[in-house]
């Protein structure tokens, strides 16, 4: 694996499709943005608003990883985190890299053509959602949330 640098490329499977890993190039201080869509807020009569996020917002894809744009590459190119909150999605909220890592999560980048700025958050279990819903600080926060 290359080392820390601009130079760094993610680890491949033979599919081309990137393996989980922690990334040298994202620090403990890094902030990784998830973007949160309205099926992740559920009815909730006893918050202001009447709706909040769901821990179902933090949990892996089919294809493996929990996706997260890495903040600092999005400012590197100028882009604004609220910019990027375009249906499907309706608000977004960061976590720190450090306190992913404390619950044993790996943290590593995933550039797609669409999305140079993507990574993916790996060992995302059920067990652990509860503390990323608390670690999670809305950028963005939807309408329906007061």
């Amino acid at each position: 694996m290359a080392g820390r640098g601009a130079n760094f490329q993610p680890p491949r499977n033979a599919d081309g499709n990137v393996v989980p890993h922690d990334s040298p190039n994202i620090d403990g201080a890094d902030t990784l943005i998830r973007y949160i869509t309205d099926q992740y807020l559920v009815e909730d009569e006893k918050v202001v608003g009447g709706k909040r996020l769901s821990t179902g917002a933090f949990s892996e894809s089919s294809d493996g990883g929990m996706s997260v744009d890495i903040e600092k590459k999005m400012v590197a190119a100028g882009l604004a985190v609220a910019a990027r909150v375009l249906p499907p999605f309706v608000g977004a909220g960061r976590l720190i890299a450090a306190e992913l890592r404390a619950l044993q999560m790996l943290v590593g980048e995933d550039p797609l053509k669409e999305n140079p700025h993507h990574g993916a958050v790996w060992h995302v279990r059920q067990t652990k959602r509860k503390k990323l819903l608390q670690q999670f600080v809305w950028v963005v926060k939807p309408a329906e949330i007061a």
